[in-house]
């Protein structure tokens, strides 16, 4: 898989897990994976880290995305933001090509481009967040 299809894949997976309120998380994961028997182990690694990362950032990234319940793709993009990435190499990831995740709008743009060049933990959390 491409770095942008296992972008595409993860979010995928994240807004399955997040659809999937009565189930856990690895069972949703597990029937992801063994309905794509396609994927290799390295790219099911890379996927599932990705959403275990955002998943156990959930927070965190809530209170940088700021408003209604941000979607996987957002906050999948916030994720990657907050780790360094810049933002253009994120919207190459979300180009909309074969396999990749749809662009970018210009309204996730607006959200994200504050994001640029910090880290996923602030100052300004409340402790209830950061924690």
């Amino acid at each position: 898989m491409t770095p942008a299809a296992r972008i595409a894949a993860a979010i995928e997976l994240l807004d399955s897990v997040e659809g999937a309120t009565t189930r856990p998380a690895d069972a949703v994961a597990n029937d992801f994976f063994r309905l794509r028997r396609y994927i290799g182990s390295g790219d099911r690694r890379a996927v599932s880290d990705r959403v275990w990362t955002v998943m156990r950032a959930r927070r965190r990234l809530g209170w940088w995305l700021k408003g209604p319940r941000p979607t996987g793709r957002l906050l999948v993009a916030a994720s990657l933001l907050l780790e360094g990435w810049a933002l253009s190499g994120v919207q190459q990831s979300f180009s909309g090509g074969q396999f990749a995740a749809p662009r970018l709008t210009q309204e996730e743009k607006a959200v994200l481009a504050p994001l640029e060049g910090h880290t996923l933990d602030h100052p300004d959390m409340p402790p209830a967040v950061r924690h």
